[in-house]
């Protein structure tokens, strides 16, 4: 267990199987991510990945043996063998949200969103419309369907919207999926 009164501890946090990992971005001096399994029905301690950078831990998405960590320079990609071994980084000044799915990293700014495979090969960029601001504040990713916000709008009659992008992760294949109907609020 953590040290009592661990100050945003489990802030985030991503399940995948029976491996729990939860961020604590401001514990330590950098933050630290703790890795749990759950075996007969038993949470254990399995790792303690203590941070490098500052607030290491800020966003965690895990996938199978495969674990992103977001710190305030980047995102860090680990790899399980026996233990979790950094792979590789890819650093990014500004990060608003990170997926992990089939491989694929996604990784927002708030303005535009890039697609990497595991290797830190950037793959797409998808970016604002004209009429959009807050572009990529968040995403949600499951399998091979991306679902972007765009929070903000700069023309007067456009809606927020959430957009949504099939298996190619292709703009061109974007829908609008769900928006913000005014009548409804």
């Amino acid at each position: 267990n953590p040290s009592p009164g661990l100050y945003n501890y489990g802030s985030t946090m991503d399940m995948s199987g029976s491996r729990l990992v939860v961020g604590a971005y401001t514990a330590g001096s950098d933050g630290l991510v703790y890795i749990y399994s759950h075996t007969n029905g038993v949470w254990t301690l399995e790792e303690t990945i203590v941070g490098t950078l500052p607030d290491t831990g800020l966003s965690v998405k895990l996938e199978g043996d495969r674990l992103l960590i977001m710190n305030s320079a980047g995102v860090d990609l680990y790899t399980y063998d026996e233990s979790w071994i950094l792979s590789d980084t890819i650093p990014l000044v500004s990060i608003t949200s990170i997926g992990l799915s089939n491989n694929y990293l996604m990784i927002s700014d708030g303005t535009d969103l890039k697609i990497y495979d595991w290797d830190a090969n950037l793959l797409n960029a998808l970016s604002e419309t004209i009429t959009e601001s807050q572009y990529a504040e968040r995403i949600a990713v499951s399998g091979d369907i991306l679902l972007v916000s765009s929070t903000k709008t700069t023309v007067t009659n456009v809606l927020p919207v959430i957009h949504y992008y099939s298996a190619s992760f292709d703009r061109s294949e974007t829908k609008n999926l769900l928006s913000l109907d005014t009548k409804t609020r």
